[in-house]
């Protein structure tokens, strides 16, 4: 059975990030000077602004991937085109955390890097959000080191490391 190891955005957390975009913009374009507008223009503007502050934050979302895992292989789903790959955990090399991260609501979900290697025998890596310290974390690097004894797992971030 796939157990999911990136985290799942809702959409009420779009929608949330949207409106905090909208409010900002909002903010920052009114202190504008600008002659008064009347109401409509006023109200078509912020429908302007607020659905395209929507759809900045849907731009930002569409290239996500499903990643899970089972006691064998990786599985990196691309959402739009549904294209599979799938990778043993023992292609797998190393799993970094990186210093950005997200709150929702009373969780904060850490960027990790991946590292693996492909069919081609070239290493890859893919950038994804959890949860730090949950159960889908630790399950994920103990089969990984289980499956290959020189995997590398870096929970922590001291610096802005770059290279990764």
């Amino acid at each position: 059975m796939r157990t999911r190891l990136s985290v799942k955005f809702s959409v009420w957390f779009k929608i949330g990030t949207s409106f905090f975009l909208f409010l900002f913009s909002f903010i920052l374009l009114t202190k504008l000077p600008h002659d008064p507008w009347p109401v409509w223009a006023s109200l078509a503007f912020e429908a302007i602004l607020f659905t395209s502050s929507y759809l900045v934050v849907q731009y930002f979302f569409k290239n996500r991937r499903v990643i899970a895992f089972d006691q064998d292989n990786l599985y990196i789903t691309h959402v739009l085109s549904q294209e599979e790959q799938v990778i043993p955990l023992k292609q797998v090399s190393w799993l970094n955390m990186r210093m950005n991260r997200i709150k929702t609501g009373a969780i904060w979900y850490w960027e990790y890097s991946l590292h693996y290697t492909d069919e081609y025998n070239q290493e890859q890596k893919i950038r994804f959000y959890i949860e730090s310290g949950s159960k889908e974390l630790r399950e994920f690097v103990g089969l990984a080191k289980n499956r290959n004894p020189e995997f590398q797992f870096k929970n922590w971030s001291w610096t802005f490391d770059l290279k990764d």
